[in-house]
């Protein structure tokens, strides 16, 4: 099963931004360390293609997620800019999806160590 499936299952009609949002936190956290492996690819190609099946999000959304997915150089402001879309409760379970893709990987390493660590922080300041 790929990443942030919970959520995925979840999505409403107003769901364009945490499908975004979901896109944007996956493809930087697979390519955190400067590359993708190959089961970090397919995490996020599972998660992407999850969202993108979904009948309940936009074509604007759509054409959004395929530009995000081209961009493995996507930077953590940007993700933030995304994230602000997304509500504290579909944040906390965005934990769970980021540690998917990291454990997809063989073990963590500095950068993908803080990537959680911003993630938390930036989850912390939304109180």
């Amino acid at each position: 099963m790929g990443i942030f499936t919970d959520m995925l299952e979840k999505l409403t009609d107003s769901s364009d931004d945490l499908a975004i949002a979901t896109a944007a936190l996956s493809i930087y956290t697979a390519a955190c360390d400067g590359t993708i492996t190959l089961d970090e690819f397919m995490e996020v190609e599972l998660s992407v293609g999850a969202i993108n099946s979904k009948q309940k999000i936009s074509d604007e959304a759509r054409e959004k997620i395929k530009v995000i997915s081209k961009n493995h150089s996507i930077t953590w402001d940007e993700v933030k800019g995304y994230l602000d879309k997304v509500s504290k409760k579909n944040l906390l379970d965005m934990e769970k999806g980021i540690k998917e893709i990291i454990l997809a990987s063989d073990g963590t390493d500095d950068a993908e160590r803080k990537v959680i660590e911003d993630f938390n922080s930036y989850v912390d300041s939304r109180s």
